[in-house]
């Protein structure tokens, strides 16, 4: 995302041009909530804190099979203890503003930096920098796609990494190493 103006303007309370069809434009305040259901977070150009203030991810690691409705398996009397157990949050929630356990901005932007482009946070963890270092484009992406995996997240493709890894302003380049002709990553 390299324009989160709007985002800001409906989650910040700002006013919003809204138009009935065929009538005239009105402005207001935007009232809901907005909820993203995604298997991957888009990386955001944004880096304010009240970019990342605004996000609270919740991640669902476990995987169900299709084809049985787990839903219809639910008693009625479950939905009914549900809806008893919100109405008795419900009003600290709105008392204290903000949800347990959201974290504080920081955790937040480092929740959704991994959720949207986790390489930063691999090469943090398990790289260093060297300028006379390399290493083999399909070793490095090898250990990346692993890396993705076992954190759950979705495994990029070569091209998709090959992007990422410019971004972060590494270099994957054709060259010969050790007499071995091969795409190398340096530094």
């Amino acid at each position: 995302m390299n324009k989160t103006s709007l985002l800001k303007k409906l989650s910040g309370q700002d006013l919003i041009g809204f138009e009935y069809k065929n009538k005239k434009p009105f402005e207001a305040e935007n009232y809901a909530k907005l909820l993203i259901n995604s298997n991957s977070m888009p990386s955001s150009e944004d880096t304010s804190e009240g970019f990342y203030r605004r996000w609270i991810i919740i991640d669902f690691p476990n995987k169900f099979p299709e084809g049985k409705d787990i839903l219809a398996t639910i008693p009625n009397i479950e939905y009914n203890n549900l809806a008893k157990k919100v109405t008795e949050i419900l009003p600290e929630l709105l008392k204290s503003g903000k949800f347990t356990n959201q974290g504080t901005i920081e955790e937040r932007q480092k929740r959704y930096i991994m959720a949207s482009n986790p390489l930063p946070f691999f090469i943090e963890k398990f790289c260093y920098q060297n300028p006379e270092a390399y290493i083999r484009y399909s070793a490095f992406y090898l250990k990346y796609s692993k890396f993705l995996s076992s954190n759950k997240k979705r495994v990029v493709s070569k091209k998709e990494f090959s992007k990422i890894l410019t971004l972060e302003g590494l270099e994957n380049r054709r060259t010969s190493k050790e007499g071995i002709v091969d795409y190398y990553v340096e530094g």
